[in-house]
């Protein structure tokens, strides 16, 4: 089997294929448990402003995809992060081996970039517990409830 990690390449990648996977991941959000629609159009103009996407291959088929971004924190004097949003990689064979390539694809990217440090976001307690034993800290919990 072989697996691929990589910048995305509009010459050779399928930009169908990418929002389709983005559209996937909507439907695991808590967005979607609450029955919300997912605007197509907005998940391709937030596509089109992230900084970089990577994509994930297992054999010829794209199975994940990770946006990254970098901005300067608010309120901290010269602190650069790079965050991501999304990283989806749908259920598959290869998904913790194509997890651990793109993990490693963002830091560098992200040092690359000269950034200070790195954001994670899980909805999943498992997930989380293994970023704390990569070396990553918890620092807040986000809750949703829907009121409407």
């Amino acid at each position: 089997m072989k697996l691929t990690t990589r910048p995305f390449d509009p010459d050779i990648d399928s930009a169908e294929e990418v929002v389709a996977l983005f559209e996937e991941f909507m439907q695991t959000l808590p967005s979607a448990i609450y029955g919300y629609e997912v605007d197509r159009n907005q998940l391709i103009m937030h596509l089109a402003t992230v900084d970089a996407l990577y994509v994930a291959f297992e054999d010829d088929e794209m199975v994940g995809l990770m946006g990254l971004t970098t901005m300067w924190q608010p309120f901290l004097k010269d602190v650069k992060i790079c965050y991501e949003i999304p990283w989806y990689i749908r259920e598959c064979k290869s998904r913790s081996a194509l997890w651990r390539r793109m993990l490693k694809d963002y830091e560098l990217w992200a040092a690359e970039q000269g950034c200070d440090g790195i954001m994670l976001g899980s909805i999943d307690d498992r997930l989380a517990s293994i970023y704390g034993r990569m070396g990553y800290t918890p620092h807040n919990t986000t809750m949703t409830k829907r009121i409407k």
